[in-house]
C-alpha cells in the first residue's frame, strides 16, 4: 500500500459530528463522542481484490461510545485453572453465570423521535486499539471541550470504547442538542437451558427415531424427535484439495427452541486453547420444526454407535408477552 492508498483507505474521513452527551447504558455512565463517516473496509478491500465495486456501501457511520471498565486480563487462567478443563465444564459454568448486560449490547439508540438500529459493533481498551479513525475522534472531542475532565482522569488502561455501525441518517439527529433525548434498546440474551439427556445412535439406513421428552421455558413437557444421524460430505477450505466428512443429527423441536446436541466423548474432553467450532441449522421447507445440528468431523465410512448427548437448548424466539417487556427495557433498567 503506497502513501495514496494509505491516505485513501486508513486516513480518509468523509464527514465527523462531535456529541458530547452522558447517559447510561447497562448501569454504566457512558460518552457519546460523536460520528464519523469512514471508508468500508470491506467494500474497499472487495474493489482492489476483484476490480469491481461490491453491493455494499463505499461509507459506513460510526458512533463512538467511550465507557470505563476493568482492564483486560489475558493472564487470569494461569492463576484461576489449575487442572485441565472439559469442553462440559466452560459451557455449565457459561449456563450457570447470571447474565450481565455489556455497555456493547445495545441493539437500537434512539435520538428524539429517531430509531437507529445497529449494524455491527466493535469493543476494545483505547490504549491497545485505538485506530486513526478513532484516535481522530478523541483528540477532535477534547480539543473541543466536550470530553468532560472526569473522562480526562481515566486511567488509559480502564478507558474503553465502542464504535456502533449505525445508518448514514444518524448524522441528522439532534444528538447534541440538550432538549433531544437519547435513550438505547439492548439486545434480548441469548438463554441456555441445561437438558443433559443421553443415547446411542449410529449412522446407519434403518434408525428408529427417539422421542427425548424436556421442560420447556413455561415449565411444560415437550418432545424432541431425533429422526436420525447421517454424515454430509463439504469440500475443503479454498486451498485444500479434501472433502470433509461432517456427522449431523437430524432433530424435530418446538419452534422457538434450538437443541445443542454433543458427542459425549468431545464434551467429556479437554477444552483446546483458541478452540473453532462448527455450528449450523438447517430448517426443511415443508416443516419447519425439523432441523439439524452438526457433531463434527468423522472418517470415511464412518458407520459407528456413538453415545449423544442433547446438553441443553437455546430460547432463539420469546413470546410475545417477553418480547413487549423486552423493548421497554431502557437503559439496562429492568
Amino acid at each position: 500500500m503506497n502513501l495514496r492508498e494509505l491516505i485513501d483507505y486508513k486516513l480518509d474521513i468523509k464527514k465527523e459530528k462531535l456529541i458530547g452527551r452522558e447517559l447510561m447504558i447497562a448501569d454504566k455512565p457512558v460518552l457519546l463522542l460523536g460520528l464519523q463517516e469512514v471508508r468500508n473496509e470491506d467494500a474497499y478491500y472487495y474493489r482492489l481484490e476483484n476490480g469491481s465495486d461490491s453491493e455494499e456501501d463505499e461509507y459506513i457511520t460510526i458512533l463512538y461510545v467511550l465507557y470505563e471498565d476493568e482492564p483486560e486480563d489475558e493472564d487470569w487462567y494461569e492463576d484461576e485453572i489449575e487442572e485441565p478443563v472439559t469442553r462440559r465444564q466452560l459451557r455449565m459454568v457459561d449456563i450457570e453465570t447470571p447474565y450481565q448486560p455489556q455497555v456493547s449490547g445495545v441493539e437500537v439508540f434512539l435520538a428524539g423521535d429517531k430509531s437507529f438500529p445497529v449494524s455491527g459493533m466493535t469493543n476494545g481498551q483505547v490504549w491497545e486499539f485505538c485506530s486513526y479513525h478513532q484516535g481522530h475522534m478523541i483528540s477532535n472531542a477534547a480539543k473541543a471541550g466536550v470530553i468532560p475532565g472526569h473522562w480526562l482522569d481515566i486511567d488509559e488502561q480502564r478507558l474503553w470504547c465502542c464504535e456502533y455501525r449505525l445508518d448514514s441518517e444518524a448524522f441528522g439527529a439532534e444528538w447534541n442538542d440538550k432538549e433531544c433525548s437519547i435513550d438505547v434498546i439492548m439486545e434480548k440474551p441469548d438463554i441456555e437451558v441445561f437438558v443433559g439427556k443421553k443415547f446411542l445412535m449410529n449412522p446407519g439406513n434403518n434408525q428408529e427415531p427417539i422421542t427425548i421428552t424436556i421442560t420447556d421455558p413455561k415449565g411444560q413437557p415437550a418432545e424432541v424427535i431425533v429422526h436420525g444421524l447421517h454424515v454430509e460430505v463439504f469440500p475443503g477450505w479454498p486451498d485444500e484439495e479434501e472433502e470433509e466428512n461432517i456427522l449431523a443429527i437430524e432433530y424435530e423441536a418446538p419452534e422457538n427452541l434450538q437443541m445443542n446436541f454433543f458427542r459425549t466423548d468431545c464434551l467429556d474432553a479437554e477444552q483446546p486453547d483458541n478452540e473453532g467450532g462448527i455450528f449450523a441449522m438447517i430448517s426443511d421447507n415443508q416443516n419447519s420444526n425439523v432441523r439439524c445440528d452438526y457433531l463434527g468431523l468423522v472418517p470415511d465410512g464412518f458407520d459407528e454407535t456413538i453415545e449423544i448427548e442433547l446438553f441443553s437448548y437455546y430460547i432463539f424466539e420469546q413470546d410475545e408477552e417477553n418480547d413487549k417487556a423486552s423493548d421497554t427495557e431502557r437503559n439496562g433498567q429492568k
